[in-house]
């Protein structure tokens, strides 16, 4: 199974979702491509830029995830861009395929553990703090992790 992660800001978040991944057996890779979701243009009002950096991302996405490889993204407000902004900036059929395919970290992982391929460490007497992620919250939901975190 080949699993592709979007590099992330913080690279060690990326990392650890690698080996992770790969210590459960699967084979996970890194989009060589550049992409971008368009955010930074969105929210200063430059959508004509915003639209052709989704564009670019969809055309490289859109082929691993019709593929059926899963394609997860490290930052929530990236990925949130793909399933919500790319739909409504962007008349691309492919916009929609790759809004309904890229997946958060949590929920290719709640997936793999429901399919039995993957094992979840043991975390008892771990205390752990969380806050979702604004929009996670708003457009990806939180579901998939709290699921994870109650394990």
């Amino acid at each position: 199974m080949g699993g592709l992660v979007h590099r992330p800001l913080l690279p060690q978040s990326g990392h650890a979702a690698l080996e992770f991944l790969r210590s459960q057996g699967l084979n996970a890779h890194v989009i060589q491509k550049k992409g971008c979701c368009g955010l930074p243009w969105i929210t200063t009002g430059q959508l004509d830029q915003a639209r052709a950096r989704i564009e670019e991302a969809v055309e490289m996405l859109e082929p691993y995830v019709s593929s059926g490889v899963p394609v997860i993204g490290m930052e929530p407000s990236c990925l949130a861009t793909l399933r919500s902004d790319a739909r409504e900036l962007t008349d691309a059929p492919a916009a929609g395929v790759v809004a309904d395919g890229v997946l958060t970290f949590s929920e290719l992982l709640a997936r793999l553990l429901e399919e039995g391929r993957i094992e979840l460490p043991d975390l008892s007497g771990v205390d752990v703090v969380a806050q979702p992620h604004c929009h996670q919250e708003s457009i990806i939901g939180w579901d998939a992790d709290q699921m994870l975190l109650e394990k």
